[in-house]
């Protein structure tokens, strides 16, 4: 077969730009003698590996030839042109993405070559084993989304190794979004500020004020929202005894946790969830 390719009709165009980082398509093909395509533009990036023969890359005017171990890239809005050798054509694989963080990545990648579309001399085969099987994935099947979409990122993190390129798309969160994320990760084993602040080994005032300056409330504020937030939902979606779900927020004392429901919604657990159930069955 000259060409096989796998197409990802799961989410529109439009679904796909909204999101971080969206496999649209990935094939390959044994090209014919003198086969060209363009000059076009697309909405998407494509990223080519040339397996084997050769063809040249045609960027406004200036052409530079391509050999097997090479890449190139194709950015999303660019016009370029390519072209088979006509005596030794070449077979290609690719694989195309688009979203909001893609054209980080395809910056990235580019900024390590002086040729800026092509990258040279490298390891082709594996991204060609890669693509080579994902491009056999049948459309329309719930699982080679996935499957698809790991391969994307597969290829991305091969790229970044290879290339020894820091992408702009892993931005190193600040101490303060760290504290957030430990919080929102960790909150039902949280019970204190000081726990917080020992794991990251500042003092609980220092961390008061950073996060305080990122975020306009305390870290203590944060913890109890995020605990009374997943409490609620608790109450109004499951049977469980307040006592558990005390437990489940890592409040050992019911009466202690109850208080506190109280003083930030106004009612008791119990009247809550009596509440949320009357208001549920007077809208049906």
């Amino acid at each position: 077969m000259d060409r096989e390719e796998y197409i990802d009709t799961s989410k529109t165009i439009e679904e796909k730009a909204s999101s971080e980082l969206e496999v649209l398509n990935i094939g390959h093909q044994f090209c014919q003698p003198g086969y060209g395509y363009g000059p076009t533009t697309r909405r998407y990036n494509v990223i080519h590996f040339v397996l084997s023969g050769e063809g040249f890359l045609d960027v406004s005017g200036s052409r530079s030839s391509v050999h097997a171990g090479d890449v190139f890239i194709i950015p999303a809005e660019q016009v370029l042109y390519y072209e088979a050798s006509r005596t030794v054509p070449w077979h290609y694989a690719w694989i195309s993405f688009l979203g909001t963080q893609a054209g980080n990545c395809v910056s990235g990648f580019m900024s390590c070559s002086e040729e800026h579309y092509l990258l040279r001399n490298l390891p082709v085969e594996k991204y060609g084993n890669l693509l080579l099987h994902m491009s056999r994935l049948q459309s329309g099947r719930g699982s080679s989304y996935f499957e698809a979409e790991s391969a994307l990122y597969k290829v991305l993190a091969m790229l970044t190794r290879d290339l020894g390129v820091q992408l702009s798309a892993s931005r190193q969160m600040t101490t303060a979004e760290q504290i957030r994320f430990y919080m929102d990760y960790k909150y039902a084993e949280l019970s204190s500020i000081r726990e917080i602040a020992d794991h990251f080994g500042i003092h609980p005032n220092h961390l008061t004020r950073l996060f305080r300056i990122e975020f306009g409330t305390t870290p203590k504020q944060y913890l109890e929202n995020i605990k009374m937030q997943s409490a609620r939902r608790l109450l109004r979606t499951t049977d469980l005894p307040v006592s558990w779900i005390a437990r489940s927020m890592g409040c050992a004392d019911p009466l202690a946790f109850s208080k506190a429901f109280r003083k930030q919604c106004g009612l008791s657990p119990t009247a809550y969830r009596k509440e949320q159930r009357t208001g549920n069955q007077a809208q049906t």
